[in-house]
């Protein structure tokens, strides 16, 4: 389980559950955690889609080690009309090692080219 986090505070949890290991991206389902909905109330989206969704960017995720994981960015997307599709995005990460932190990711890409 990874902790999504803006300004030391943990916003959410994913077990980012999908993955694209050639470009470093992890992908899941996010849970958001008791203080989302302030933020939400509070932080300003950086981007929003249409009059539903709302994006926020410039956010870090950490594994349940505490370790931060170093990346390109990290968004949230927000339904506002369907909350419980919300997902978050770990793009470019660099380190600690894709394969380390998604050794199931890579299998199942790997797996994708195998005869």
């Amino acid at each position: 389980m990874f902790a999504i986090i803006s300004d030391g505070q943990i916003l959410g949890y994913s077990e980012l559950e999908q993955g694209d290991p050639p470009m470093g991206v992890a992908f899941g389902r996010f849970t958001p955690a008791e203080g989302f909905d302030a933020f939400v109330r509070t932080v300003p989206p950086d981007i929003t889609d249409g009059d539903r969704v709302q994006i926020w960017n410039r956010l870090a995720a950490r594994t349940s080690q505490g370790v931060v994981l170093q990346c390109a960015g990290v968004c949230i997307r927000y339904d506002l009309k369907d909350k419980h599709t919300c997902e978050v995005e770990v793009l470019g990460i660099s380190s600690p090692p894709y394969d380390e932190l998604f050794p199931h990711h890579v299998e199942a890409y790997d797996l994708l080219f195998q005869p």
